[in-house]
C-alpha cells in the first residue's frame, strides 16, 4: 500500500512527504511505471502495483536476457522448492496484459571494474540513463541488487590463483551469461584477460581441500555444491537440476575434494 501511494504520490506531483495520505479510491489517472529489475523484489513490485493502480502499465526491466534474478541464478540448483516461486512470476509476465518485460536493458553506465566481460556475454545490451527515464516513465522502482562483490580487502584476493569470489562461482554453476567463461572462448573466439582464466576454476582432478571463506547461506550452497561435485553419485542428484550442463560435466571431471574448510567469524550456533 505504501509503494503504491508512494507512486500515486509521484505521478500526481504531490509533495512525497504527503504520500501515506493519498486514498487508493481517488487515484483514476493512467500512467507508465518502470520497475528496474526482474528478480523476486521486482516481480513483487510489479504485481502489486498492478493491482493497486489498475489503470498504469508496468515495464519490467531487466539487465539479462531472462528473467527472475537471484531465484534463477542465485538458489542452489538442488533446492527447486525455492526456485518454484519462479512459475508464479512467468504466469503473471505471460498473461497480465498491463505488465511487459523489457530484457536486454541496463540503468546507468557500464562499470568495467564490475562485469568486465559484459560486453562478451552480452553484445546487444543496451543501456539507459537514470535521468532518461523521466522521458518515459512517470515514475520508477529500482529493484536491483548489488552488481559486484564485497571484497575483504586482503592480500591476494584480486590476483592469486585459485582464490574466486561466490558470485562467480554461484553465478557460473546456476549458467548466468556473465560467468561462463569456456562458453565464450569458444564462440566468440575472444581472449579473455587475467585474472579470469579461460576455464573455469583451478580445481583439478588432484586438488584435495578448497576452503571457504564466511558460513552464511550462500557459502553453504558452495560448500554442498563443491562436496556433492566430488561425490560419486554427482550426476544422481544434480543431473535433473537448473545447474547448468557445462558446470555439472566440469565437476564430475575435475572435482575431487577429501576435505573442504569453512572459516566464519561466528560459530553455527551464533
Amino acid at each position: 500500500k505504501m509503494l503504491a501511494n508512494l507512486v500515486r504520490a509521484r505521478v500526481a506531483g504531490w509533495p512525497l512527504r504527503h504520500f501515506s495520505t493519498v486514498s487508493s479510491g481517488l487515484f483514476t489517472e493512467s500512467c507508465k511505471i518502470a520497475v528496474i529489475g526482474s528478480g523476486p523484489a521486482g516481480m513483487y513490485t510489479a504485481e502489486t502495483l498492478s493491482k493497486e493502480l489498475p489503470n498504469c502499465q508496468i515495464d519490467v526491466i531487466e539487465k539479462l536476457p531472462v528473467p527472475f534474478g537471484l531465484v534463477k541464478f542465485g538458489v542452489a540448483p538442488d533446492h527447486p522448492e525455492v526456485k518454484v516461486v519462479s512459475e508464479k512470476f512467468g504466469d503473471l509476465l505471460k498473461s497480465h496484459p498491463r505488465i511487459r518485460f523489457v530484457p536486454n536493458v541496463a540503468l546507468g553506465r557500464a562499470n568495467p571494474s564490475l562485469n568486465p566481460h559484459e560486453h562478451i556475454s552480452q553484445p546487444n545490451l543496451s543501456r539507459i540513463p537514470v535521468s532518461e527515464l523521466h522521458k518515459y516513465y512517470d515514475a520508477a522502482v529500482i529493484c536491483c541488487g548489488a552488481d559486484g562483490e564485497r571484497e575483504l580487502g586482503v592480500i591476494g584476493e584480486q590476483n592469486l590463483e585459485g582464490v574466486y569470489s561466490a558470485r562467480q562461482f554461484v553465478g557460473w554453476y546456476n549458467g548466468h551469461p556473465h560467468f561462463q567463461w569456456p562458453i565464450l572462448t569458444q564462440v566468440h573466439k575472444t581472449h579473455i584477460p587475467q585474472p579470469l582464466p579461460s576455464s573455469p576454476f583451478s580445481l583439478t582432478p588432484e586438488t584435495r581441500s578448497a576452503a571457504i571463506i564466511g558460513n552464511g547461506n550462500v557459502a553453504l550452497d558452495v560448500a554442498r555444491i563443491l562436496m556433492v561435485g566430488s561425490s560419486a553419485s554427482c550426476e544422481k542428484l544434480l543431473s535433473n537440476t537448473e545447474i547448468s550442463p557445462e558446470s555439472l560435466k566440469w565437476m564430475q571431471q575435475a572435482t575431487h575434494l577429501d576435505h573442504l574448510h569453512l572459516i566464519g567469524r561466528r560459530g553455527p550456533a551464533q
